[in-house]
């Protein structure tokens, strides 16, 4: 059974105040037109859809031992699908970014699980500028786990996904170098 968790709108201006400059959020959220929010899903379905069909060119690098990312991108060699795996020996989460054909980041998904059974997603609708038009929080499952989303926001959400390309290079170019290292 998923179980919606709803901020009350003073604790998201709280949130977003503090966060803000960190999150791409500035004040609280805007309200989104369900326009927008179709749009948003159109390009996660088109995305999907491509990758099912293996019209992505999907690349794997390792970020550390429990982590790696991939990097999936269409013909014309664009950024369309960046996800992250992070994690350790008790909870992993799942951060998969989503493209329009712009390579403008558009809709965030993470899922993060735990050896305690617990299940979380988080939701990011993002408009063609970037900013944060809608937020969703489910516990899927479970009693919860203490999951440090404030950092994976930052540096994956925010962060990383951002600019994709950038940071699998970085990924890569660390795995590269460490193989020429302990290559004999």
């Amino acid at each position: 059974m998923k179980r919606r968790v709803r901020t009350h709108k003073g604790c998201v201006l709280g949130v977003s105040l503090v966060l803000g400059g960190a999150l791409g959020i500035a004040g609280p959220l805007p309200k989104s037109s369900s326009a927008e929010i179709a749009e948003i899903r159109a390009v996660y379905q088109e995305v999907e859809a491509l990758r099912l069909g293996e019209k992505l060119k999907p690349k794997t690098a390792p970020i550390s031992e429990f982590e790696d990312a991939t990097l999936y991108s269409d013909s014309e060699g664009r950024a369309r699908l960046y996800i992250e795996s992070l994690g350790g020996q008790d909870s992993v989460v799942t951060v998969n970014a989503y493209f329009d054909r712009s390579e403008n980041l558009r809709f965030v998904f993470c899922r993060a699980g735990a050896v305690n059974d617990t299940i979380l997603e988080h939701r990011y609708y993002l408009d063609k500028n970037g900013k944060t038009l809608k937020k969703n929080i489910a516990l899927v499952q479970g009693a919860g786990y203490p999951w440090d989303w404030a950092t994976v926001e930052k540096e994956v959400v925010f962060g990383r996904a951002r600019s994709p390309k950038e940071s699998f290079g970085r990924f890569e170019a660390a795995a590269r170098k460490k193989m020429e290292t302990t290559t004999p």
